[in-house]
This record gives structure tokens, C-alpha cells and sequence, in this order.
């Protein structure tokens, strides 16, 4: 988030509006590669060779593991929201004291 605040904003603000987006940036990466990890996985069950039962249980044990993995994309994302939500209260309370 840019911060083209016209009005001068204390240094503690401006820092902690900073940490926050950086915050949300690297939320926002983490979300991202929840997710390619989990369709890796996936991949991983789709190739398995259904004939013997080694490749059956890794194939139940890897689509598993990708369910799993996906679980934990909606707590970063929500995290990243709430944390870009502060950001945003953050850069508002400077503006409004503007």
C-alpha cells in the first residue's frame, strides 16, 4: 500500500500501516502456495498406479494430505483479510486526523 498521506503522520503510524501490509503480502504469498502444495498433492494421487495396494493407500494417504493442506487456506486468508482490515483502519485514523 503506497502511502501518499498529505498530512504528516507520526512515524510509529506510518510503520505500523508498513508492518501490516507486509503483513498482508506475505499472507497473501502463504495463501497462494497452500494452495499449489495441495493440487501438487493431488497431482501426486491422480498418478498413482491403481494396481497395487501400496499405490492405493498412498493415493488415499496423499488425497488426504491435500485436504488437510487445503484446510489451511481459509484461516491465512482470514488472517490476511483482518490484517489488511487494521492496515486500513490504521491508514484511515492518520487521514481522518488530517
Amino acid at each position: 500500500m503506497p502511502l501518499d498521506i498529505a498530512c504528516a503522520a507520526s512515524p510509529a503510524q506510518l510503520a505500523l500501516i508498513e508492518e501490516l501490509d507486509g503483513v498482508v503480502r506475505a499472507l497473501a504469498a502463504l495463501g497462494d502456495r497452500i494452495l499449489e502444495v495441495a493440487a501438487d498433492a493431488r497431482g501426486l494421487a491422480a498418478l498413482t498406479d491403481w494396481r497395487a495396494r501400496a499405490a492405493v493407500a498412498f493415493h488415499e494417504r496423499a488425497e488426504e494430505w491435500a485436504g488437510e493442506i487445503s484446510s489451511l487456506y481459509c484461516p491465512t486468508d482470514t488472517a490476511r483479510l483482518l490484517a489488511a482490515e487494521a492496515r486500513d483502519r490504521a491508514a484511515l485514523a492518520v487521514w481522518e486526523g488530517c
